[in-house]
């Protein structure tokens, strides 16, 4: 019962965290779940919206937003082994629960996030670094769109992201250099695409908007 949203994988594939407003649709907060038929366990419990988990390449710690405006809210990372959060930063930009908001970097030290910046109402993409609390710029936005659902490929050596035009979504991929800083210009790949996800052999997967309902699609 109820609403469930955004799932990330761990890493070796044998759990997947997941928002959830619980059978009664009172509040989102993070939940994870294992084998077939076992009851999800409840990670988060906080009177804010939790959104957007993003499990890291160590498989120790759970990236998330949270929040309770659409376009305001707290980077997050929860320490598994002793269920510690932690707040990382102040984040401006989308943050819906229908939307992927969170990727990490395969070695662990970034995090593509949406932020538009201090005062601003724009989401942006750009990188964390956790450890440091350092923002990079990867793009150089147009004021007049949004920058949705970042997802860095598993060999790290892109990201593609979905830009919002009002009434058309289309995906762009940016290739990144080995210190995760853009390499060239981004390239436009699904024009009527959203939702990106990577394979570890490197196609994109999405979902097409070609269609009346949508169509999952994948490139390689």
């Amino acid at each position: 019962e109820g609403y469930e949203a955004t799932p990330s994988f761990s890493p070796d594939g044998s759990r997947v965290v997941f928002t959830w407003a619980g059978p009664d649709g009172e509040n989102e907060d993070l939940y994870v779940v294992g084998a077939t038929g076992e009851p999800p366990q409840r990670l988060t419990t906080a009177p804010e919206q939790d959104v957007s988990p993003a499990w890291s390449p160590d498989g120790r710690e759970i990236a998330f937003l949270r929040g309770n405006q659409q376009m305001e809210s707290r980077l997050m990372l929860l320490d598994l082994a002793s269920g510690r959060e932690r707040e990382l930063a102040a984040v401006t930009g989308w943050y819906g629960r229908e939307t992927r908001n969170l990727s990490w970097s395969p070695d662990g030290k970034w995090l593509a996030v949406l932020h538009g910046g201090a005062g601003s109402r724009q989401s942006v993409l750009r990188l964390f670094s956790p450890s440091t609390g350092e923002w990079r710029e990867v793009l150089n936005p147009e004021k007049s769109l949004e920058y949705l659902e970042p997802a860095i490929s598993f060999d790290g050596k892109y990201v593609a992201y979905v830009v919002d035009r009002v009434v058309k979504y289309g995906i762009w991929v940016q290739k990144l250099t080995p210190d995760c800083r853009p390499d060239g210009a981004p390239v436009m790949t699904a024009p009527m695409g959203s939702h990106p996800a990577w394979t570890p052999n490197g196609d994109l997967l999405y979902r097409s908007a070609r269609a009346e309902i949508g169509v999952l699609a994948r490139i390689p």
